[in-house]
């Protein structure tokens, strides 16, 4: 087995979670988004209703190295990757979806910045939405908390005991910190160079008023009205006392003073 794939991955590229038949894509959507932003939230919801694809991270190298050790193509790119995964993922009413992280986006294409072969890319999906963060210190204690754990959602089993037991450098949380930001900065680029329509969501947005934030998603790809319900969360926050204690470790090292 891959080394580094996860539980997640498994599930992700289970042929179980395959349509029925290979179905004519009519319209493409793309979640842009960054390391433990909520994209794979929205994204089950958007699986759950069976009729918006399955949008997972097709540039996300683990799943990749995983698909090639399964099928034994060793060879199999990223575009290769995302066309298998078309056909295998569009929804029988023709819609498909991905998740795509900026950093992601960069290495599918062998990039250190934007270019016009990526924003042909990016271009041809139909419907955008950026799902982001605004409090990025926690998004980066939560991604160092799931690196560390191989735990990416909570269809990962947890180790309670390691969590315990676990010790964060500061380094660690700001280095996270960067990438996050990274990510973040990328997509603003992107957005305002390549004048791209987005639908903009907030994690927070989205913990304090679920169902109306997922509305607002199944309308921007044109699917509300053929819901009847919003689908209930697929998977739990996985937030824990160890998310408190290291943002706690990082203002102190950084000289926050939390009682004012």
């Amino acid at each position: 087995m891959v080394k580094h794939s996860s539980r997640k991955n498994l599930l992700e590229l289970s042929r179980e979670r395959d349509f029925c038949d290979v179905f004519p894509v009519r319209m493409r959507y793309v979640i842009l988004t960054s390391p433990r932003a909520g994209s794979t939230l929205i994204g089950r919801m958007l699986y759950k209703t069976q009729l918006a694809g399955d949008p997972i991270e097709y540039f996300n190298r683990y799943l990749l190295e995983l698909e090639r050790f399964r099928t034994g193509r060793s060879g199999l790119t990223y575009q290769d990757f995302l066309s298998d995964m078309e056909r295998r993922r569009t929804s029988p009413n023709g819609i498909f979806g991905m998740q795509l992280h900026y950093s992601q986006f960069l290495k599918a294409f062998s990039a250190r910045q934007a270019t016009s072969v990526m924003s042909t890319f990016i271009r041809n999906f139909d419907k955008l939405i950026w799902v982001r963060r605004r409090d990025r210190l926690r998004q980066a204690v939560s991604f160092v908390i799931a690196k560390r754990k191989r735990a990416w959602s909570s269809e990962d089993v947890e180790d309670e005991t390691f969590l315990d037991s676990m010790k964060v450098s500061p380094m660690e949380i700001l280095g996270a910190l960067s990438i996050v930001c990274q990510n973040d900065l990328g997509w603003e680029r992107c957005i305002k160079a390549m004048n791209l329509d987005v639908h903009e969501i907030w994690y927070e947005d989205v913990a304090s008023d679920y169902e109306a934030q997922c509305s607002a998603v199944l309308e921007h790809i044109g699917i509300a009205d053929l819901v009847e319900d919003v689908p209930p969360p697929q998977i739990s926050r996985q937030t824990s006392g160890l998310n408190e204690r290291l943002i706690s470790d990082i203002y102190a090292y950084l000289g926050v003073d939390l009682s004012n």
